[in-house]
């Protein structure tokens, strides 16, 4: 089974049983923006970065908080300097508090699990060890804030990127800076490596994709037909298509191997065969029902593969998340978060239940006493939570 988490712009973590499309959790996660959510790959647990200037670790099973690695707010124990509007003017070098000191604004687990990545407003990169929540790595070289991080499938790299233009990639054993990529005109908002590690997406406010060889940094496409920014940039598992999507609500699937536009999915802005009503910053958007588009009509913020490549996810400002079939592009699953809840980011993972658990939870849809019998003997609270899900 296959498990969505959803990050908003109301600071709300969510996690969506995309075969059954029931809403498995649902908690107030942060102060305020959720800019970013990443699943362990075991399903374990989800990662979460936000305005607040924190990064949670949160259950998968129960939605409750692990840890938080909690950044420079002059509160909860920090004893840093700050200004009139609570930013940090300095960092104090005996202050106990070890996170950022600015938003936090993306956030990836290792291949493996055992180490975790942020970026934040504060130019800087940390890497942290998942056995004891410590910074393993301070990675200081950007000049602006960093946008997203990326793990390369050996683990062996980080690719960052941000408002200053560059993707750097970083060594995960000694925190060096092993390559420096140029091109982009303006920041870069999204960073993929493929599934083998050899080539590397970047996508920008420039309003282009750059494909790299991720080794040399050599070009091997620059990707072009988006009309805003590049929100999102995402490789399908199989290595064989790139998605990249963007604040002109379009969704464009590229070739990875030639940089070929295979498949466009709209988004309704009033052209392009959209018959609906659209109007100025999309606001008022009123849907004509024999409308023929089925994209979004906002922003798309993101865009996530299932594990096993045969589903891709969307997320938009338009409060709805879309799961489409990557055989045949139609529109799977539709679930609507609320317009006042914009989603901002999405990650897939795998289902933490146990088959046991999956043959109870499937029982119960009919027969709530039979998953009941089915559950005894299993822990307590993991019988309660499939209980509740039923």
């Amino acid at each position: 089974g296959e498990m969505l988490a959803i990050g908003t712009q109301g600071g709300r973590i969510k996690i969506l049983n995309v075969a059954t499309k029931h809403l498995r959790l649902d908690v107030a996660g942060h102060n305020d923006i959720v800019r970013c959510v990443s699943m362990a790959p075991d399903g374990s647990c989800i990662a979460s970065a936000s305005n607040d200037c924190s990064a949670k670790i949160w259950s998968a099973r129960t939605g409750e908080e692990m840890y938080r690695l909690r950044g420079h707010t002059g509160r909860d124990g920090c004893i840093c300097r700050m200004n009139l509007v609570g930013q940090v003017v300095s960092v104090n070098d005996t202050c106990p508090i070890t996170g950022h000191g600015s938003f936090v604004t993306s956030v990836a687990f290792s291949p493996t699990g055992r180490s975790l990545a942020t970026g934040g407003a504060d130019r800087t990169v940390l890497l942290w060890g998942v056995d004891s929540w410590q910074v393993m790595h301070r990675l200081k070289n950007h000049s602006g804030t960093v946008w997203t991080v990326s793990f390369s499938p050996d683990g062996e790299t980080i690719a960052s990127a941000g408002d200053d233009q560059r993707v750097l990639i970083w060594s995960t054993s000694t925190g060096d800076v092993v390559q420096t990529l140029l091109g982009h005109s303006d920041l870069v908002r999204s960073v993929a490596f493929s599934p083998d590690g050899t080539t590397l997406a970047s996508g920008s406010h420039d309003r282009s994709v750059r494909v790299r060889n991720a080794v040399t940094g050599a070009s091997r496409h620059m990707l072009q037909g988006h009309r805003d920014n590049v929100r999102a940039v995402v490789f399908s598992p199989d290595g064989l298509m790139l998605v990249s999507c963007s604040f002109d609500m379009a969704l464009r699937v590229w070739d990875a191997a030639s940089g070929e536009l295979i498949h466009l999915k709209r988004g309704h802005d009033g052209l392009h065969g959209c018959i609906c009503d659209v109007r100025v910053g999309f606001i008022g958007f009123n849907p004509h029902p024999d409308c023929p588009v089925i994209g979004h009509h906002a922003a798309v913020t993101s865009v996530a593969f299932s594990p096993d490549g045969s589903l891709l996810a969307s997320g938009s400002y338009d409060g709805i998340v879309k799961v489409w079939d990557r055989a045949t592009w139609t529109l799977q699953v539709r679930i609507a978060m609320g317009s006042a809840d914009q989603v901002n980011t999405l990650s897939f993972g795998l289902d933490w239940m146990t088959e046991e658990m999956k043959i109870a939870f499937a029982m119960g849809l009919d027969d709530r006493l039979g998953a009941a019998s089915r559950i005894r003997g299993l822990d307590s609270e993991v019988a309660k939570l499939v209980m509740e899900c039923l």
